[in-house]
Formats: C-alpha cells, structure tokens, sequence
C-alpha cells in the first residue's frame, strides 16, 4: 500500500476524533468487557501476545482514546518488532469508521459482525 493510501485513512480515524463517544477528558471509558472484546476479536485476527499486551496497557492503563489508539497503530505502532500482522488493525479500523466513532456500536459491531465472513475490512491496506 502506498505512503499516501495508509494517511487517508490515518486522517479518516483523526477525523472521528470530535465524533468518538464516551471518553473522560483525553481517557477512554472502557470497561473491562469492552477492553477483552477487542483483545478477543485482536487474538482471533492473529495479534501477538506483545502487541495485545501493549494494547492492554495503551487503553487500560494509558488510557488513549480510541480514535488516538487506532491511528498510531496505523502509523506503525503495531509492529512490536515480532512479525506483528496488520489484520487485527484492519478489522479494529474499519469498524471504528464504519461507526463514526460511536463506542458503544463500536463494541457492539465487534461482537455482532461476523468479520471471517464479512471480508469488507480488506479494503484497508496497511502494509507499504
């Protein structure tokens, strides 16, 4: 994917910033349910024990917000330099958008689409 496709969508998720729901100041509202939710849907999508660690700390712990999250794992803070894929980023990122930042349908599109069958998140390519 080109340099230029990967910052379109880089600023499509910047832009959902005044959108996104549910946060407290500069901290995400997850709860814990949510928090495992997208850990569970980052796990099936084949996500590295480091990077679902780093995922736990940046959103539990950092508390980031989603759309801040989502973006720098688009500019490269997915790859925790052991072969990280880009998939579970994919899928996170095209659900956020697909929601306009919506948390809570966020959450709820995370556990009611069946994204091994519905592929449309395909369309984002992070790779270069």
């Amino acid at each position: 994917m080109s340099e230029e496709k990967r910052m379109k969508i880089w600023n499509e998720i910047m832009e959902l910033k005044a959108k996104e729901t549910r946060t407290k100041g500069c901290a995400n509202t997850l709860r814990q349910d949510e928090l495992n939710t997208i850990l569970a849907t980052m796990e099936y999508f084949g996500a590295s024990e480091r990077f679902m660690a780093q995922t736990t700390w940046d959103l539990r712990v950092a508390r980031y917000r989603l759309f801040d999250w989502i973006a720098s794992c688009i500019d490269g803070r997915r790859d925790c330099g052991d072969g990280s894929n880009d998939l579970p980023i994919q899928v996170l990122a095209y659900s956020f958008r697909k929601v306009e930042g919506d948390v809570d349908e966020f959450i709820r599109d995370l556990r009611e689409t069946d994204y091994e069958c519905d592929r449309s998140y395909e369309m984002i390519e992070l790779e270069e």
